[in-house]
């Protein structure tokens, strides 16, 4: 193995693990929402967050790397040469969807959204970058929705704080002013 794909395995191999993590976290938050749901509203949710439910996709890093996989109903795509067979269509086609809301999820944590839906002229609009995603519409839905209220109240957040630097600021010359005027009356008094 040549010095350049050992480094490409290792960046690989480090990538999937970080992505690993990154999904660990994801679904314990997930899990952690769904507490906060009601029976109706969690009789919806078709996303599982429990980690046996993925472990296809938590597997060891070494096994990836290895072409090895401990689900033997999923095929390993490590290699080149697996050719998915006629009857494993379906199975490609949910593998396909799962990667896109994965894609999905990691769009909406990398990228910041900015829609400008009140200009109508085409001179001001640039043209958007056009990305497909496939899968869960309303899920999809619900994840722009998630990312603009999170970032609404990151805004909330710091005009707030802001608002508290301003009033700590308006204390002090507060309180200055009655020192000085403790102050003015003491020395008229003497």
């Amino acid at each position: 193995m040549t010095m350049a794909a050992q480094d490409e395995t290792a960046d690989s191999q480090a990538l999937v693990a970080a992505l690993q993590d990154r999904l660990r976290k994801a679904l314990a938050e997930l899990d952690a929402c769904r507490k906060h749901l009601d029976a109706d509203q969690l009789a919806e949710q078709c996303l599982s967050s429990e980690l046996k439910d993925h472990a296809d996709v938590l597997e060891p890093v070494a096994n990836f790397a290895s072409g090895k996989s401990l689900d033997p109903t999923i095929p390993v795509l490590a290699s080149s040469s697996a050719v998915p067979k006629v009857g494993d269509q379906a199975l490609e086609h949910s593998l396909k969807e799962e990667l896109s809301m994965a894609k999905a999820l990691l769009m909406l944590s990398n990228v910041s959204l900015s829609m400008d839906l009140e200009s109508s002229s085409a001179e001001e609009v640039s043209a958007p970058e056009v990305v497909r995603l496939k899968g869960n519409p309303r899920l999809i839905q619900l994840l722009i929705t998630l990312r603009q209220k999170v970032a609404l109240l990151k805004q909330q957040y710091l005009l707030l704080r802001g608002d508290m630097l301003y009033l700590k600021h308006e204390m002090n010359v507060c309180k200055n002013w009655v020192q000085q005027s403790v102050r003015t009356a003491l020395q008229s008094q003497f």
